[in-house]
């Protein structure tokens, strides 16, 4: 029999559960969440670097910036190479001058959605305008963000024996441009011979570890190739896709608690990772399978796949073999984000209680 202290720690682990893996309140997809990043509590002043930040974009608009279409057709990975070299140079330029980090992105990010509140008399005398910098050029930065990211997968990926495939859950608002920070998750599979198939480590200590060297080499090969465009001056971070809180559904439940202080401490050391179920599963979790739903329910439109894609050494996966395009695998997306599903005991609900679909 279960006495009142264990019942009420199963309740509580009920409740809990719910709260992070029930898909009650996933956005329609056509809602977007306005995710921008503007430096409402960085003090903007006259001189600063915030301001220089617009300065050299101005310089950059009276110089090289009339080689660059920006006609909201005409993406980054239309232009040409001297093209493409030339909106990294004002990036490198911007973000240099607008600081460190996340503290630098938000400068950029309140230039993209406001413009320069407190321009100096200087800078209004040398004849620039302190208007926000048009939303064309925030949305092909971003542009260049995600070309970047899909070429450094690419890199780490290209040379593995045995070949890894990467799947990748994006958070970022392609509309907001700049103006929106960027969470991405990686899960790692690899090619098991034996079942001519990939696969995920297994226990979660192996699939915890194949994501975090994934996304240790990640950063280096970034680091070597775009600096000073560092990940943190474009605010995107990196999470491993098995540091995920526990099913209480498919984990000894005396296992529970050592499962769940496990995922907060590599939660805590993830720069940009929510730490806590709620956050979990309000920004991450309900934002994914939104995700997923709107693009099983319209693949063709790749803007929706962000939720999730795959990449091997050849690139991103969008063709079969026969070279046709691929539908969105939405039984693949669910099993990688929301777990393997579960055995006969759980499916009949815990203690007794019917409980969600993971999925």
């Amino acid at each position: 029999m279960w006495d009142s202290g264990r019942t009420a720690l199963a309740l509580a682990l009920g409740w809990s559960l719910w709260l992070t893996t029930a898909p009650v309140a996933a956005k329609q997809e056509n809602e977007e969440e306005d995710r921008s990043r503007i430096a409402y509590v960085i003090e903007v002043v006259p001189k600063g670097t915030a301001e220089k930040a617009m300065v050299e974009y101005h310089k950059w608009t009276a110089e090289g910036g009339k080689s660059v279409p920006l006609d909201g057709k005409t993406a980054f990975g239309d232009l040409s190479d001297s093209q493409q070299k030339n909106v990294r140079g004002l990036m490198e330029k911007m973000y240099a001058a607008a600081g460190e980090d996340a503290h630098g992105f938000k400068h950029v990010a309140l230039l993209l959605d406001k413009g320069l509140p407190t321009p100096s008399k200087e800078f209004l005398d040398a004849g620039y305008s302190a208007e926000k910098i048009p939303n064309e050029l925030s949305v092909m930065m971003a542009q260049a963000r995600d070309h970047w990211i899909e070429q450094t997968i690419q890199k780490v990926t290209k040379n593995k024996s045995p070949p890894i495939k990467i799947c990748r859950s994006d958070s970022g608002n392609t509309t907001s441009g700049m103006k929106s920070d960027l969470d991405q998750t990686f899960y790692v599979y690899e090619w098991d011979e034996a079942k001519q198939d990939w696969v995920r480590p297994t226990p979660i200590e192996k699939a915890r570890d194949a994501d975090a060297k994934f996304i240790a080499e990640f950063e280096e090969i970034w680091t070597k190739d775009l600096r000073p465009l560092t990940l943190g001056r474009l605010d995107t971070a990196s999470i491993a896709g098995a540091n995920r809180f526990p099913d209480v559904r498919a984990t000894d439940i005396l296992d529970h608690g050592k499962a769940v202080r496990t995922t907060i401490v590599e939660l805590r050391l993830t720069p940009g990772a929510y730490t806590t179920y709620g956050a979990v599963m309000q920004q991450t979790q309900l934002r994914a399978l939104g995700g997923i739903l709107a693009a099983a329910k319209d693949s063709t439109d790749v803007a929706k796949r962000r939720a999730f894609q795959q990449y091997t050494k050849d690139g991103k996966v969008l063709l079969d073999d026969d070279g046709k395009p691929i539908g969105f695998d939405d039984e693949l997306a669910r099993k990688t984000m929301f777990g393997e599903g579960l055995d006969s005991q759980f499916e009949k609900g815990w203690m007794g209680v019917t409980l969600f679909p993971m999925g």
